[in-house]
């Protein structure tokens, strides 16, 4: 009788010891490791932000802006507002980065009519990486367009160019961004210099 009921109790543990052997195996099979962690934060972040995952970029931005000429040639300019427009892409050295080219228009066509183009090679870095703020700087030529008045005559010059800007941008998707910035372009050309200053709203794909 009492060698009947050690087989019982024998074979009553037995499967009791198995299934917390499995159950103990399974929860350190599941349990995640530093590294995994650490992926998984990273994952986040890769989501989160386009230019940690992408080669290159392209975007455009659209936006207003004051412009003041400062003409040695007696053009009797005024300050004058107007829409402004930009295209830009280019390379991500970093994720905090960006090299690549920019294109811009400003124009006012107020009685007389005036017009910048800026075309600039840029450098665009984030110095919060896992932020949005950024900083661009910007150098190359610009043509500045003036018609003084319905009378005078166009001129056309063609000087240097120094575009800095600043912004904030927001991550849309794993692949765009949507951004807001200042900025403030010169024209130096012989003669005088065209000082222009835009906020915009941008869209960018990485």
């Amino acid at each position: 009788m009492a060698r009947t009921a050690a087989k019982l109790r024998a074979g009553s543990i037995s499967p009791a010891l198995i299934a917390l052997a499995i159950s103990v195996s399974s929860a350190a099979w599941s349990a995640p490791t530093g590294n995994s962690a650490a992926g998984g934060s990273e994952e986040t972040l890769v989501r989160t932000h386009g230019r940690h995952h992408a080669s290159w970029y392209v975007g455009f931005s659209v936006g207003a802006g004051l412009g003041v000429i400062d003409d040695e040639r007696g053009f009797d300019l005024k300050p004058s507002a107007g829409p402004t427009v930009a295209l830009r892409g280019g390379w991500i050295v970093q994720h905090w980065l960006l090299v690549g080219l920019e294109t811009s228009w400003w124009s006012a066509p107020r009685m007389a009519w005036r017009q910048v183009h800026h075309t600039d090679a840029v450098l665009t870095f984030f110095p919060l990486p896992d932020l949005g703020l950024y900083g661009r700087i910007g150098l190359g030529a610009g043509v500045a367009v003036l018609h003084a008045d319905e009378h005078s005559e166009q001129r056309t010059d063609v000087g240097f160019d120094l575009k800095l800007a600043g912004g904030y941008e927001l991550a849309l998707t794993r692949r765009f961004g949507l951004g807001v910035d200042v900025t403030y372009a010169r024209t130096h050309y012989t003669g005088g210099t065209v000082h222009d200053v835009c906020g915009a709203v941008g869209l960018t794909w990485y």
